[in-house]
């Protein structure tokens, strides 16, 4: 039976069992015994304890430090039978059968799922974890910060059920009660405000749920900048008619919003600008099919330098399904795995566009390891039969050779997403030991996204993930049915909102639609949308900054995408890249050119646009010597990269190299203007542009 009882969710407590509270010393016994309880059974390591809590401190220092709290703590833990310490010369740990931990015993009761278990949880979240509390540790800080989020997101999944729970029952009177604590903790909800707005106007409260609608409103304005969603607004106009009109004594929505506070400027309306041909030219870098000139040399490439941190690669997964068709799952798996890895800042993940190069060749590790300068390297396979899934994943050290972890799943396909995040936290958990261990392991549980639990939304996700990279009218169009029928099978998939802006931001930008204006607007929408149902995944940040910045021109909205994006996800080597082209054109060139190298250093078989990004940042910075290569490496070329590499040339007073070009962008381009290609780019300073200009036409360019 359990001596010690510890309180974490909320203010922290602690006491013998059936005692009163006791109170600890000072916040680091606190702390450090908090640490303990939430990993019961674990032993770490007092070095890794030391570097958790007294990071600022020498290392002597520190043990003195970790030993005098040591003592504080059996010296008021002293009564507890059987005693909860579980110390050896150089490990310490909590004994599981000695202490009760509100926050796992939470955990256990969200894992059982039944509508008991969650009545119980929800009971347990008296707030977040170890709420009052901070430390300047910042590797502590950093654990914390992911543990509160993480028990935070598991509170809303218990709530979100036990609404559903009660629904089903028909007691409105807890739902209502269940649905306002779920608001509590993310006010932004929309979900929840409608379902509040259904039980008020279900049970003939009509002024109540028109007063939810604006909460609801406020909430979005002011949490994240947008507007309701059309069912909201639906189920308002519904409610408003049936009530016979606005509710007296209850303030508009616009008068609501106006009071409200706001996270960041609204955004404006307007005439969308497009972006001339030049812009569309540039752009049309990004689908190029071709192989990226370092492919070629496969096997042939140098060792790269390995990384100070640790640094992966994810090869990808085989189809063992006996079905071609099914190798968009495959491939989806890999990105996937990909993508949550790279959201670690402490570990250097090789971009997807890299490691596909290897898709059907028969490599080594080592070989793959040597190419693309990783330590580690992980391969799988993936057999999809029916509703079954089998998934492999091994994980090798290149350095010596050796599988140092490998795995297998047999699961119901449903449980696609539990298995990638047990494979990502594998992962971490196994190339984040030693000295970096403490770091990396507060990133192992991360603030999870909101990713769809319908699996037929994933699958048709995933199959418009496949066309989409095919880059032709009539795949984009497919891959945009696709991800609508995802939506319409989950309207809260969020990834999958963003992924059909990107189909209609590529409908507008290559004039495939019938009215590119309309797309152009429905893609702004759509990623407005996808950052309201997540703003914690840094694809949908990335395609609302992209629209900003490439659509309308919006400097300072899209820099806030972009640097939101980046926070969130690190290692999002096409975000660099992308970033890095921005920053040329915001006159932080110089800037720009180490953010692209670094992206092409995570994605060294990069697409050809990241050169276009890294010639213009180059010439921006008036670096012509060295835009000149990068320029000269792209092998689709476009009216776009010809003209500043002859802008290059002439700068760098290369008159005659300047003139050849000049041929090949009027070849490209007959009708090329120098003014007119100039106002079209998309700089933010006048001298900038200026610069550009003045560069076409030393070139001998047509004004």
């Amino acid at each position: 039976m359990a001596s010690l009882e510890l309180r974490l969710l909320g203010r922290f407590e602690a006491r013998l069992k059936g005692g009163p509270a006791i109170d600890l010393p000072t916040k680091k016994t606190k702390l450090l015994l908090a640490y303990l309880a939430l990993t019961p059974g674990e032993a770490h390591s007092r070095d890794k304890l030391c570097a958790l809590l007294w990071s600022d401190r020498g290392d002597e220092q520190a043990h003195h430090s970790l030993r005098n709290a040591l003592l504080a703590l059996r010296k008021e833990l002293g009564d507890a039978e059987p005693p909860p310490f579980v110390a050896e010369r150089e490990t310490i740990g909590l004994d599981t059968d000695a202490v009760e931990v509100d926050a796992v015993t939470f955990e256990n009761l969200v894992a059982a799922g039944t509508r008991e278990a969650l009545e119980q949880a929800s009971a347990l979240y008296r707030g977040d974890l170890l709420e009052g509390i901070s430390v300047r540790d910042p590797p502590f800080e950093e654990w914390l910060f992911y543990e509160r989020q993480r028990l935070r997101d598991l509170a809303l999944r218990a709530f979100e059920q036990l609404l559903v729970y009660q629904q089903e029952a028909g007691e409105l009177e807890k739902a209502v009660e269940t649905a306002q604590r779920l608001l509590k903790l993310e006010p932004a909800h929309e979900k929840t405000h409608r379902e509040l707005m259904r039980f008020y106007a279900d049970q003939g409260r009509e002024a109540a749920a028109l007063k939810q609608y604006q909460h609801c409103r406020a909430a979005l304005e002011r949490e994240l900048g947008v507007k309701p969603g059309a069912e909201t607004e639906q189920l308002y106009q519904d409610i408003l008619q049936r009530h016979g009109g606005p509710p007296e004594k209850v303030a508009s929505p616009a008068a609501m919003l106006k009071q409200a506070p706001r996270r960041w400027a609204a955004i404006g309306g307007g005439a969308l600008l497009l972006v001339a041909a030049i812009v569309v030219a540039v752009w049309q870098l990004f689908p190029s099919p071709a192989p990226p000139p370092t492919e070629l040399a496969l096997g042939e490439a140098p060792a790269l330098e390995l990384p100070a941190k640790p640094s992966i690669a994810v090869l990808p997964f085989k189809n063992l399904s006996g079905d071609p068709e099914q190798e968009y799952f495959a491939d989806g798996i890999t990105e996937e795995i990909i993508t949550e890895l790279s959201r670690f800042r402490n570990l250097f993940v090789i971009a997807h566009h890299s490691v596909f190069t290897y898709k059907g060749k028969e490599v080594t590790v080592q070989q793959v390891a040597r190419e693309l300068g990783v330590q580690y390297v992980l391969e799988g396979s993936v057999r999809k039969e029916g509703e079954r899934l089998r998934i492999t994943a091994q994980l090798a050290d290149a350095t010596t050779g050796h599988h140092v972890w490998a795995e297998s799943y047999d699961r119901d396909a449903k449980d696609i997403f539990a298995v990638q995040e047990e494979v990502t936290q594998k992962i971490v958990a196994t190339v984040g030991s030693g000295e970096m261990g403490q770091v990396t392991r507060a990133g192992q549980e991360r603030a999870r996204r909101k990713a769809t639990d319908n699996l037929e939304a994933y699958d048709y996700y995933l199959l418009g993930l496949w066309y989409k990279e095919r880059w032709t009218k009539e795949d984009n169009a497919t891959a945009r049915r696709m991800v609508e029928k995802a939506i319409e099978l989950d309207p809260e998939f969020a990834r999958a909102y963003a992924t059909l802006a990107w189909r209609h931001y590529w409908d507008w930008f290559f004039q495939w639609s019938e009215s590119p204006a309309v797309s152009a607007d429905r893609a702004f929408e759509l990623a407005k949308r996808a950052v309201a149902l997540d703003p914690s995944d840094a694809h949908p940040r990335w395609t609302l900054g992209a629209m900003y910045f490439w659509m309308r021109h919006q400097y300072e909205e899209g820099v806030f995408e972009y640097e939101r994006a980046l926070a969130l996800n690190p290692n999002y080597a096409d975000v660099l890249a992308d970033w890095g082209l921005v920053l040329a054109f915001l006159g932080r060139a110089e800037e720009g050119i180490g953010v692209i190298e670094n992206a092409m250093r995570l994605n060294p078989y990069y697409p050809d646009w990241y050169l276009w990004g890294l010639g213009t940042a180059f010439y921006n910075a008036q670096r012509y010597e060295e835009a000149i290569p990068a320029l000269q490496k792209v092998q689709n070329h476009t009216a776009d990269t010809r003209a500043y590499l002859a802008a290059s040339y002439a700068q760098a007073g290369r008159a005659e190299e300047a003139r050849a070009e000049v041929a090949e962008v009027l070849e490209l381009d007959p009708e090329f203007s120098s003014a007119h290609w100039a106002e079209k780019q998309p700089y933010k300073n006048q001298a900038d542009r200026d610069h550009y200009l003045d560069g076409l036409r030393k070139a001998g360019l047509p004004e």
